[in-house]
């Protein structure tokens, strides 16, 4: 960071406070980071003797102020830069304490006291006791940090989000367009935006952190939520080196609970802004949760590309997935990840959720069969006829997935169009049999 010279010199902006410690300048101020942003910034002071110290960091609503660490003679500045009323300020001291002589044994307790505190003075201080612990980050806090330190932690928690969620952090590659994405289990299933997959079962592209292409699939989706699910069809390249890529595993970050998030909580944006790019892991960006109505509403900054791509808490769960931008690139929607988790079954299977199709198998279910679905009657010359249903079969599974009721038939054939081809496993008379049927187009009379 490039110094600037004192602030009687400079003048500071008018929402800024700056105060000039141990006759030097300050290197820079820092503004109140909610909102709408927060940008991380080193702070230091140049004290007389040339040394460089540490500032302390206090954030107020539209200002920031630097402190410096161990100051004796402070003199404010107002905020346009100009020295205020007021002189120098002398450092206090505790008052010594009385020494007592009244009784021998009062003398001899006060030795025993004396001795003790020396001994703990020397455990307390010497190098084998080592510095105090740095401070750790409150995942959850949802204030800005007040000091060096608190920022320092801070930044170290951001860092080991990131350093973890980096490999699973991935770019898409569908048709002539590029979003993101989040690898959330070692099977390799991928969280994203329904606008980045398209429709279902779609081949796609996936790029690792690294720039290594593989290959995957789109699954389902909610275009009304935003909400999509793909898969890795490929395995791990062979000079992969995460933990369990050998075995087949694909590194991934856990789902969170977007519910339990609290305004002003720190998160995290990641993604592939203007699409993947060789040679560059995905970008860091940090900000904070707003609040959530339908979508999930934070101001970490994201633009085309990121769509589709993870926001995490500084627990490094996904709490929610990028999905459009505001009227500035600050405040931004995301699909709660609870979303996706209520309409796991459906996405994982491939259905387009809210979509109506017009594609029919032309079959009538019986509708008193229980936890089974059975074919009551087939219609002439109908698509089940061709593809040999009769009365009395029992359909087990529809495209690889397993049914027990005609709603599931009604729900996966969203994802499906007349002319499309299906496979049907269904058991006749204790006979298991697959057939492929071609859907028809539905009529007004079915």
């Amino acid at each position: 960071m490039t110094a600037v010279p004192a602030p009687s010199a400079v003048r500071a902006p008018a929402n800024s406070r700056v105060r000039e410690q141990c006759g030097a300048g300050v290197a820079g101020w820092v503004p109140d980071p909610f909102p709408p942003a927060f940008v991380f910034s080193r702070v230091s002071v140049n004290a007389p003797d040339g040394s460089v110290r540490p500032a302390k960091v206090e954030s107020g609503p539209g200002f920031g102020t630097n402190t410096c660490t161990g100051a004796v003679r402070p003199a404010s500045y107002d905020e346009d830069g100009e020295k205020a009323a007021g002189g120098p300020t002398a450092p206090t001291r505790s008052p010594p304490l009385e020494e007592t002589t009244a009784m021998p044994v009062a003398r001899f307790a006060q030795h025993v006291l004396s001795a003790t505190a020396a001994v703990l003075a020397v455990a307390l201080f010497s190098p084998a006791a080592g510095k105090p612990a740095p401070p750790k980050w409150d995942t959850v806090r949802a204030s800005s940090p007040e000091t060096v330190d608190e920022m320092k932690a801070l930044q170290t928690r951001v860092k080991e989000v990131s350093k973890k969620a980096t490999p699973a952090t991935v770019g898409l590659l569908v048709g002539q367009g590029a979003g993101s994405g989040v690898i959330i289990n070692e099977d390799g299933l991928i969280l994203t935006a329904g606008h980045v997959t398209g429709a279902p079962r779609t081949d796609l592209v996936v790029v690792l952190a690294d720039g290594t292409f593989v290959k995957g699939v789109s699954l389902g989706l909610n275009d009304k939520a935003d909400s999509g699910l793909a898969r890795i069809t490929d395995k791990p390249p062979k000079n992969a080196t995460w933990p369990g890529a050998k075995e087949g595993k694909w590194p991934f970050m856990e789902m969170g609970k977007s519910a339990d998030l609290k305004a002003g909580q720190w998160v995290v944006a990641m993604g592939h802004p203007g699409g993947p790019k060789p040679e560059r892991p995905p970008p860091v960006r940090v900000g904070r949760y707003v609040s959530t109505g339908t979508f999930l509403l934070s101001n970490c900054t994201i633009v085309g590309g990121d769509s589709g791509g993870p926001l995490y808490d500084l627990d490094g769960k996904v709490v929610g997935i990028h999905s459009r931008i505001m009227f500035t690139i600050d405040a931004n929607y995301q699909v709660p990840v609870d979303k996706f988790q209520t309409e796991w079954a459906r996405l994982l299977r491939g259905d387009s959720i809210g979509r109506k199709s017009d594609a029919a198998l032309n079959v009538i279910f019986d509708e008193e069969a229980k936890e089974e679905l059975k074919v009551d009657s087939v219609s002439e010359g109908g698509a089940g006829e061709k593809a040999g249903l009769e009365a009395g079969d029992v359909i087990k599974k529809f495209a690889g997935n397993a049914v027990t009721a005609a709603i599931d038939i009604r729900e996966m054939l969203s994802s499906y169009n007349p002319g499309d081809k299906v496979k049907i496993e269904l058991d006749r008379d204790g006979e298991k049999k697959t057939v492929e049927l071609k859907l028809a187009k539905r009529t007004s009379k079915q």
